[in-house]
């Protein structure tokens, strides 16, 4: 027996094996099938066995080499991938013009990734992202209008419905009469953040340092758009009187539920919800109803039956409907990566930047019936 007729008899064998499995590929094998299946395989162990063996018989037949061939030795670049990589970031990264830059780059084996940093960030090292992305505006359920550019969006608001009176027969209105229209034009100011790295730090870091970058870029957006959102939410509801609850007190029990009962009934929905601080959260931790039942349900995320929203930014207490009450308007967060501004010192900046402004319905100020109302648990009437 020869090495081809061992070759030719194994390909044989695979090929009943093939055609087997695929006969049986959406079904369980029969008794025959099963044990067809376990000649074949061990036919193949047999086959290949021999064919091993008559390799080595064969390798005695072939010639011997006069002479050596000699061949350069190359060494494979460790870095081959990453500069490719690199390259191509290079070629196709974006590069925004007249971009200045006061902060501190991203470095490592030097000092400092930060201000507050004294001692370098070691080469090799573990990353753990302990910043998160919280939208308050989101959470609450705020009208979104999403925009392509920078151009300012007017939007118009429903202030009041047209009234009606009855008739008698024979009688019928005679002079129009229209419902309340408000526009509000939402500006959009420029939300920018720029972090530079190192050519080190993006290649030598054992972590995904871009990633984690970028990542952060994205929370200081939503940081920093929360704390405004907050301020201009409260200059709103401050500047109109009809948007005020003063209970009184600052009992937490009755500040709440006045809340709740002295919201308009044309806003009233399931979806309304509360917005306070975490102190004020903590303000109903251990209040009780008149029924000595607590206010917070932990297990139902609830306030007096109600969703809410915990923001750091805020120092009042609102409720209402927010889909009515406030509005958003933003454009997609872009991330721009500039390569050539920074080459020359050896960084790669990525910068983060996004148009977003608010309007709310608070600002209607001659309309008494309000979606959002306000409050204050540390001194009543604040």
């Amino acid at each position: 027996m020869t090495l081809q007729e061992i070759k030719a008899l194994r390909a044989t064998c695979r090929a009943k094996l093939e055609d087997l499995l695929g006969r049986t590929s959406s079904r369980e094998m029969s008794t025959e099938e099963n044990q067809m299946f376990t000649d074949l395989k061990a036919e193949g162990e047999r086959l290949a066995s021999l064919e091993s063996r008559y390799a080595v018989l064969e390798s005695f037949d072939k010639p011997v080499t006069p002479s050596i061939v000699r061949t350069p030795i190359v060494t494979p670049n460790a870095n081959a991938a990453k500069l490719k990589a690199l390259d191509l970031a290079f070629r196709t990264g974006r590069f925004e013009d007249g971009k200045q830059a006061t902060d501190v780059p991203l470095q490592i084996l030097q000092s400092p990734v930060d201000a507050a940093s004294a001692a370098a960030v070691p080469t090799d090292m573990a990353f753990m992202d302990a910043t998160g992305t919280f939208d308050v505006a989101a959470a609450l359920g705020v009208t979104e209008y999403n925009r392509p550019g920078s151009n300012p969006l007017k939007i118009t608001i429903q202030g009041a419905a047209t009234a009606a009176t009855t008739y008698v027969e024979g009688t019928a209105p005679t002079e129009s009469a229209i419902p309340t229209f408000k526009d509000v034009t939402l500006d959009g100011a420029r939300y920018q953040n720029l972090t530079k790295i190192s050519l080190e730090s993006i290649n030598n870091v054992s972590f995904n340092v871009v990633q984690a970058v970028t990542r952060a870029l994205v929370t200081g957006q939503l940081e920093k758009q929360n704390i405004d959102f907050g301020a201009a939410l409260k200059a709103a509801c401050a500047a109109n009187t009809h948007c005020l609850v003063d209970s009184g007190t600052n009992d937490a029990y009755y500040t709440l539920a006045a809340l709740i009962s002295k919201h308009p009934a044309i806003f009233q929905g399931p979806n309304n919800k509360f917005l306070l601080s975490s102190v004020d959260l903590l303000a109903c931790l251990n209040a009780r109803d008149d029924q000595n039942r607590p206010l917070l349900d932990f297990t139902a995320g609830t306030l007096l039956g109600k969703p809410f929203v915990v923001s750091e930014d805020v120092d009042r207490v609102y409720y209402g409907n927010w889909s009515f009450g406030g509005f958003r308007s933003r454009t997609p967060l872009f991330v721009s990566v500039l390569k050539e501004l920074y080459a020359q010192s050896g960084h790669v900046g990525y910068s983060a930047y996004q148009w977003a402004d608010w309007a709310f319905y608070a600002s209607l100020t001659t309309l008494t019936k309000q979606p959002v109302l306000f409050s204050h648990l540390g001194a009543a009437g604040a």
